[in-house]
């Protein structure tokens, strides 16, 4: 337990009252509301910024939340999200050298290491064999929500990134 009180959107402790968690939505409740503006101003020499479901979160709003970051001494941003998209700042970083991208597939879940339900709501190896079973293992879609790697095609693309990819390698081998 962390303790202290916890408000809707902060939680604040009087044992370190300098301390506070702050949470913000990235969801658009007015069309001409900017995210990004909220979070403008927050400078501290030290921040912890953690972007759950970073796969959804506008480029914008990242890009934001890293230039607020840069004020300080020991500030950090974590980035959680799905690999199923193809393009966008969470996409970037994984070849970012400022970056450090740790991926964790499906099978690291401890529900699944475990054969278990540890944790109610985790993936387990029903969900996983399910999915094996529904896309097919080795499709896009099955590696970025099984294996967590970052899709290269879009299922919107005439042509796929993959297709292209395999046709330059295949010339660079022929010359």
């Amino acid at each position: 337990r962390l303790g202290g009180e916890c408000l809707t959107t902060e939680l604040k402790h009087s044992n370190f009252p300098e301390w506070v968690m702050e949470g913000f939505s990235t969801r658009v409740d007015r069309q001409d509301e900017n995210i990004a503006n909220k979070l403008t101003g927050y400078h501290a020499p030290n921040i912890l910024a953690i972007i759950d479901d970073a796969h959804g979160v506008d480029s914008n709003v990242i890009d934001t939340i890293e230039d607020m970051l840069i004020t300080g001494r020991n500030c950090k941003i974590v980035m959680i999200g799905n690999a199923t998209i193809t393009s966008g700042r969470f996409v970037e970083v994984e070849n970012d050298p400022n970056w450090e991208f740790i991926r964790l597939s499906a099978f690291d879940c401890i529900n699944v290491k475990a054969n278990d339900m540890l944790i109610p709501g985790l993936v387990t190896t029903e969900w996983i064999e399910d999915k094996k079973r529904k896309l097919g293992e080795g499709t896009p879609l099955y590696d970025a929500l099984i294996k967590a790697f970052i899709m290269k095609d879009s299922p919107d693309s005439l042509i796929p990134a993959s297709w292209v990819e395999k046709a330059i390698e295949r010339w660079r081998h022929w010359n």
